[in-house]
């Protein structure tokens, strides 16, 4: 009657609960991955049982995905994230045809048909600049959180050029800003169009087609959706649960298996 799909990312880990006869998501969870991947992903996954009055054996299927999938031993399949994401997009926008999911450490960009397969793909995962955590970085420096630095975003009439890829530097290369006494919201913004600048780079090798689907942690700060727009010309869509679409992904495959 239920299956239940985790993504344990390298920074946060996503627990979806899915009703099968219903053809819907009964509940979520998210929580920091820390140290131990295969703990945090069975306390969410009790969480949400217990939530809504369920046993483990009532589970048709557990699959995991995501950094560390393999972590969880009571997980039946271990699903790549990619086709995850593909599928969990899918099911909650039809129509998109280019995903663009950008997590904790990496960032990638995928091409599904209208079955939600894929047909291509490119990944960054050698360098945490353009994802969450240089998000997380940049507004450390600018005295604020990640929602705070989309807020302070909104505040710039201008950008300026950031012409480091490399999150070290990069980071230099912002103090050397606020000492020149650039506005943090001119910062903010910048930081947003340089990660859509690197994303357009990234997918310069595939054939971006509408809808594009923006998910991940990363897809919840405004700043980054308008700049994401922009830079690629064209409107982004942002699912209902962005950060969910690989623990989707993984509960549908869990109802396939």
């Amino acid at each position: 009657m239920f299956t239940a799909g985790l993504d344990i990312g390298s920074r946060m880990t996503k627990a979806v609960l899915f009703d099968i006869r219903q053809n819907k998501i009964l509940g979520t969870r998210i929580s920091d991955t820390g140290i131990k991947p295969g703990e945090t992903s069975m306390l969410l996954l009790n969480e949400l049982l217990e939530e809504y009055g369920i046993k483990k054996e009532q589970l048709s299927g557990i699959a995991s995905t995501g950094y560390g999938r393999r972590r969880l031993d009571i997980a039946e399949i271990q699903i790549p994230e990619i086709s995850c994401h593909a599928l969990g997009v899918h099911f909650l926008i039809p129509n998109a045809r280019t995903v663009i999911d950008i997590g904790g450490q990496d960032s990638k960009v995928i091409s599904i048909n209208e079955n939600g397969k894929v047909l291509d793909f490119v990944m960054n995962d050698k360098c945490a600049a353009g994802t969450g955590r240089f998000l997380e970085i940049v507004s450390e420096i600018l005295d604020t959180d990640v929602e705070g630095l989309s807020i302070i975003a909104e505040s710039a009439d201008d950008v300026v050029a950031l012409s480091n890829t490399c999150v070290v530097f990069a980071e230099s290369e912002i103090i050397g800003l606020i000492a020149e006494g650039v506005e943090p919201g001119v910062i903010a913004a910048s930081v947003y169009e340089s990660v859509a600048s690197r994303v357009r780079q990234l997918a310069s090798s595939l054939k971006l087609e509408d809808d594009i689907v923006f998910t991940g942690g990363v897809a919840q700060a405004t700043g980054a959706c308008k700049a994401m727009s922009r830079i690629l010309n064209t409107q982004v869509l942002i699912p209902s649960i962005p950060s969910y679409t690989g623990a989707l992904g993984a509960a549908l495959k869990a109802v396939n298996r």
